[in-house]
Protein backbone atom coordinates (compact mmCIF):
# COMPACT_ATOMS: atom_id res chain seq x y z
CA UNK A 1 0.00 0.00 0.00
CA UNK A 2 0.69 3.65 -0.68
CA UNK A 3 3.12 5.04 1.65
CA UNK A 4 4.58 1.57 3.01
CA UNK A 5 7.97 0.21 2.56
CA UNK A 6 9.44 1.51 -0.54
CA UNK A 7 6.30 2.33 -2.14
CA UNK A 8 5.53 5.97 -3.01
CA UNK A 9 3.52 8.33 -0.97
CA UNK A 10 3.17 9.78 2.29
CA UNK A 11 1.87 7.49 4.82
CA UNK A 12 0.73 9.86 7.24
CA UNK A 13 -1.15 12.01 4.47
CA UNK A 14 -2.71 9.05 2.65
CA UNK A 15 -6.83 7.82 3.82
CA UNK A 16 -8.71 4.89 4.18
CA UNK A 17 -10.09 5.44 1.13
CA UNK A 18 -6.83 5.79 -0.95
CA UNK A 19 -5.41 2.54 0.85
CA UNK A 20 -8.50 0.78 -0.16
CA UNK A 21 -8.03 1.84 -3.67
CA UNK A 22 -4.55 0.03 -2.82
CA UNK A 23 -6.22 -3.13 -1.73
CA UNK A 24 -8.75 -3.14 -4.96
CA UNK A 25 -5.63 -2.97 -7.31
CA UNK A 26 -3.52 -5.53 -5.64
CA UNK A 27 -7.12 -7.67 -5.74
CA UNK A 28 -7.41 -7.36 -9.37
CA UNK A 29 -3.68 -7.63 -10.19
CA UNK A 30 -3.46 -11.06 -8.13
CA UNK A 31 -6.80 -12.15 -9.87
CA UNK A 32 -5.31 -12.02 -13.40
CA UNK A 33 -2.11 -14.17 -12.38
CA UNK A 34 -2.17 -17.41 -14.11
CA UNK A 35 -2.98 -20.17 -11.98
CA UNK A 36 -5.31 -18.30 -8.83
CA UNK A 37 -8.54 -19.46 -8.53
CA UNK A 38 -10.95 -16.31 -9.02
CA UNK A 39 -13.70 -18.16 -7.23
CA UNK A 40 -11.42 -18.92 -4.13
CA UNK A 41 -9.74 -15.70 -2.86
CA UNK A 42 -9.76 -15.33 0.20
CA UNK A 43 -8.24 -12.30 3.08
CA UNK A 44 -6.52 -12.20 5.94
CA UNK A 45 -6.21 -8.89 7.68
CA UNK A 46 -4.53 -7.56 10.68
CA UNK A 47 -6.30 -4.49 12.48
CA UNK A 48 -6.44 -1.88 9.81
CA UNK A 49 -6.07 -4.24 7.28
CA UNK A 50 -9.53 -6.01 8.41
CA UNK A 51 -11.32 -2.74 8.24
CA UNK A 52 -10.03 -2.65 4.63
CA UNK A 53 -10.55 -6.18 4.06
CA UNK A 54 -13.88 -6.03 5.39
CA UNK A 55 -14.90 -3.15 2.86
CA UNK A 56 -13.31 -4.73 0.34
CA UNK A 57 -15.61 -7.99 0.45
CA UNK A 58 -18.30 -5.47 -0.96
CA UNK A 59 -16.28 -4.79 -4.07
CA UNK A 60 -15.18 -7.42 -5.21
CA UNK A 61 -15.70 -11.77 -4.83
CA UNK A 62 -13.91 -13.28 -1.64
CA UNK A 63 -14.57 -16.30 -0.74
CA UNK A 64 -13.99 -16.30 3.43
CA UNK A 65 -12.21 -13.48 5.46
CA UNK A 66 -9.86 -14.01 8.70
CA UNK A 67 -10.07 -10.73 10.84
CA UNK A 68 -6.88 -10.40 13.53
CA UNK A 69 -7.94 -7.97 15.89
CA UNK A 70 -10.45 -5.73 14.08
CA UNK A 71 -10.02 -2.11 14.27
CA UNK A 72 -12.98 0.09 13.54
CA UNK A 73 -13.09 3.53 12.08
CA UNK A 74 -16.01 6.40 11.76
CA UNK A 75 -17.61 6.73 8.40
CA UNK A 76 -16.57 10.52 8.52
CA UNK A 77 -12.51 9.37 8.73
CA UNK A 78 -12.54 7.61 5.57
CA UNK A 79 -11.64 10.47 3.52
CA UNK A 80 -8.98 11.99 6.43
CA UNK A 81 -6.07 10.72 7.07
CA UNK A 82 -5.74 7.81 8.83
CA UNK A 83 -2.79 8.95 10.89
CA UNK A 84 -4.09 10.75 14.18
CA UNK A 85 -7.33 9.46 13.25
CA UNK A 86 -6.51 5.71 14.65
CA UNK A 87 -6.30 3.93 18.14
CA UNK A 88 -3.24 6.18 19.45
CA UNK A 89 -5.62 8.86 19.48
CA UNK A 90 -7.97 8.81 22.59
CA UNK A 91 -11.08 10.19 20.59
CA UNK A 92 -10.84 7.32 18.24
CA UNK A 93 -9.95 4.57 21.60
CA UNK A 94 -13.05 6.31 23.44
CA UNK A 95 -15.52 5.77 19.80
CA UNK A 96 -14.37 1.91 20.00
CA UNK A 97 -15.37 1.44 23.65
CA UNK A 98 -19.26 2.16 22.65
CA UNK A 99 -21.24 -0.72 21.49
CA UNK A 100 -22.69 0.03 17.48
CA UNK A 101 -24.96 -1.85 15.40
CA UNK A 102 -24.04 -3.16 12.10
CA UNK A 103 -25.65 -0.34 10.31
CA UNK A 104 -23.78 2.62 12.03
CA UNK A 105 -20.53 1.48 10.58
CA UNK A 106 -19.92 0.86 7.04
CA UNK A 107 -17.55 -1.89 7.82
CA UNK A 108 -20.03 -3.14 9.99
CA UNK A 109 -22.47 -3.13 7.52
CA UNK A 110 -20.57 -4.97 4.66
CA UNK A 111 -19.64 -7.68 6.66
CA UNK A 112 -23.30 -8.26 7.90
CA UNK A 113 -23.59 -8.56 4.30
CA UNK A 114 -20.80 -11.06 3.35
CA UNK A 115 -21.83 -14.33 2.80
CA UNK A 116 -18.69 -16.41 3.50
CA UNK A 117 -16.87 -17.93 6.23
CA UNK A 118 -15.34 -15.41 8.99
CA UNK A 119 -12.68 -16.22 11.62
CA UNK A 120 -12.09 -13.23 13.94
CA UNK A 121 -9.49 -13.41 16.38
CA UNK A 122 -9.14 -11.50 19.40
CA UNK A 123 -5.96 -10.57 21.33
CA UNK A 124 -6.87 -10.71 25.15
CA UNK A 125 -4.57 -7.99 25.94
CA UNK A 126 -5.11 -5.38 23.45
CA UNK A 127 -4.84 -1.95 24.22
CA UNK A 128 -5.77 -0.47 20.91
CA UNK A 129 -8.50 -2.78 19.66
CA UNK A 130 -10.76 -3.19 22.65
CA UNK A 131 -13.07 -6.00 23.23
CA UNK A 132 -15.91 -3.88 22.25
CA UNK A 133 -14.76 -3.04 19.07
CA UNK A 134 -14.44 -7.10 18.22
CA UNK A 135 -18.10 -7.80 19.63
CA UNK A 136 -19.15 -5.13 17.29
CA UNK A 137 -17.72 -6.78 14.32
CA UNK A 138 -19.24 -10.47 15.93
CA UNK A 139 -22.63 -8.31 16.23
CA UNK A 140 -22.54 -7.84 12.55
CA UNK A 141 -22.42 -11.01 11.43
CA UNK A 142 -25.75 -11.79 10.35
CA UNK A 143 -25.25 -15.43 9.97
CA UNK A 144 -23.40 -16.36 12.66
CA UNK A 145 -23.16 -20.73 11.78
CA UNK A 146 -20.85 -18.58 9.42
CA UNK A 147 -18.33 -17.22 12.49
CA UNK A 148 -15.43 -18.25 14.38
CA UNK A 149 -14.26 -16.20 17.11
CA UNK A 150 -11.00 -17.33 19.01
CA UNK A 151 -9.44 -14.99 22.01
CA UNK A 152 -5.69 -15.31 22.26
CA UNK A 153 -5.30 -15.41 25.65
CA UNK A 154 -2.41 -13.03 26.93
CA UNK A 155 -1.56 -11.51 23.43
CA UNK A 156 -1.18 -8.05 22.96
CA UNK A 157 -2.52 -6.09 19.81
CA UNK A 158 1.12 -6.27 17.68
CA UNK A 159 2.55 -9.68 17.34
CA UNK A 160 6.11 -10.09 16.91
CA UNK A 161 7.70 -13.12 16.10
CA UNK A 162 7.90 -15.96 19.04
CA UNK A 163 4.80 -17.92 20.80
CA UNK A 164 2.04 -15.58 20.06
CA UNK A 165 2.49 -15.35 16.09
CA UNK A 166 3.00 -18.84 16.19
CA UNK A 167 -0.30 -20.16 17.86
CA UNK A 168 -1.99 -17.52 15.85
CA UNK A 169 -0.27 -18.98 12.52
CA UNK A 170 -1.71 -22.27 13.58
CA UNK A 171 -5.02 -21.19 14.32
CA UNK A 172 -5.71 -19.50 11.17
CA UNK A 173 -3.93 -22.57 9.07
CA UNK A 174 -6.18 -25.03 11.08
CA UNK A 175 -9.16 -22.50 9.93
CA UNK A 176 -8.41 -22.93 6.49
CA UNK A 177 -7.90 -26.86 6.50
CA UNK A 178 -11.02 -27.25 7.33
CA UNK A 179 -12.64 -24.86 4.19
CA UNK A 180 -10.99 -27.19 1.29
Amino acid sequence: MGGHGISEGDINTRTPKEFLKDCIAAYDYFSTVNGIDKHNINIVGSSFGCYLGTILTSKRNVKNIVLRVPADYADDTFEKPKMGNAGENDKVFTWRLLPKKYNEVYAYKTLHEFTGEILIIESEKDAVVPHQSIQNYINAVKDKSKLTHIVVKGAPHSIKPGPFKDEITKIIVKWFGNKF
